[in-house]
């Protein structure tokens, strides 16, 4: 019978956690992407979303095309380099420049309500096992058509 020492005890603890699935961010598998964000405040506060709750200004939330409800998404102003941490509650925006809009506090959270609009850098905050990233790359790659889009 071998006895582990406390050693080896912290190195095998420090490798299960490097190769254990869980919540990280989607910078290193090629989740960025990088394009323009706006943000909504009174003109959407109360209504209902497409995930069924009440649009709240005041909460850290977006919209985004394509990615699953309540997925967390870092979004960083690159000039600036403020982020913060939103929560996926709705769909949008469709069509033009824009890849995701942001709520008021957000907004304010990325230095972006003066101009309106803002260069930003999104990051999923994501499970990486393989299945859970597969379906996150194919539905965060929102400019390659689907097989469904490319069918006669």
């Amino acid at each position: 019978m071998s006895v582990l020492c406390p050693y080896h005890v912290l190195v095998m603890a420090w490798v299960f956690l490097l190769c254990a699935p869980g919540m990280v961010l989607g910078q290193d598998s090629g989740l960025q992407r990088e394009g323009m964000a706006a943000y909504f405040a009174k003109e959407l506060h109360g209504r209902r979303t497409f995930s069924g709750e009440k649009c709240d200004m005041w909460d850290y939330t977006c919209a985004h095309p394509t990615l699953p409800m309540d997925t967390m998404v870092r979004v960083t102003n690159p000039v600036t380099s403020q982020f913060c941490d939103v929560r996926l509650v709705d769909r949008g925006p469709f069509g033009g420049a824009r890849i995701i809009d942001v709520s008021y506090a957000a907004a304010k959270e990325l230095g972006m309500l003066a101009d309106g609009v803002c260069p930003v850098v999104l990051t999923p905050l994501i499970d990486l096992s393989p299945e859970t990233l597969t379906t996150y790359w194919e539905l965060f790659d929102f400019t390659t058509p689907s097989p469904a889009q490319l069918a006669p």
